[in-house]
């Protein structure tokens, strides 16, 4: 009897500890891709610059792509992937959403802004991250100098949920063996 209560105790604290989409992704990430000395890219660059202090709830990947030919084959994935026109720069994926060409902040910017609400709203996935995985094991395996990107999707709110019920697991056995 007492394993029963165990396992229906356990049972019901692991579903209600499930993690919350909404906690999952707290931020909503950005993979900027430009060119060096493009001057539309400037633009957007100053915008996002501006957007990175403003909210903390975006995280901004900048790629360089005249320069580095490891983003410029990673910006040809992506767009392969998500079946997008990239052929000029500067081009922003909002998770897989994205924005070509920039025209100024209330225009091409609004559209930004308004993509980084949708995936707020809407939880977009992010194929990008498993692109930009790959294309990192590549170049780790060229001695590229690329950063290394974090794109793993766990939150702080759901590791510490996952915390809470490790220790109210423990609490509860405690309370019923004694």
């Amino acid at each position: 009897m007492k394993s029963f209560k165990y396992l229906i105790l356990i049972v019901l604290l692991t579903i209600l500890f499930q993690p919350i989409p909404a906690l999952a992704q707290e931020k909503v990430n950005i993979y900027f891709f430009y060119g060096q000395g493009c001057p539309h890219c400037g633009k957007e660059t100053d915008f996002l610059d501006k957007l990175e202090e403003e909210r903390d709830d975006i995280e901004i990947f900048r790629y360089e792509i005249y320069n580095n030919s490891s983003n410029a084959n990673l910006l040809k994935k992506v767009g392969q992937s998500l079946e997008a026109d990239v052929r000029g720069v500067p081009v922003c994926f909002i998770e897989d959403e994205y924005v070509g060409g920039f025209y100024n902040e209330e225009v091409t910017g609004g559209q930004i802004i308004e993509k980084i609400e949708k995936c707020k709203s809407d939880q977009c996935t992010n194929q990008i991250a498993a692109i930009v995985d790959s294309n990192q094991e590549i170049d780790n395996n060229l001695n590229s100098d690329q950063e290394s990107v974090p794109t793993n999707n766990f939150s702080g709110a759901t590791i510490g949920l996952g915390m809470l019920l490790l220790v109210i697991i423990g609490f509860a056995v405690y309370k019923i063996k004694n």
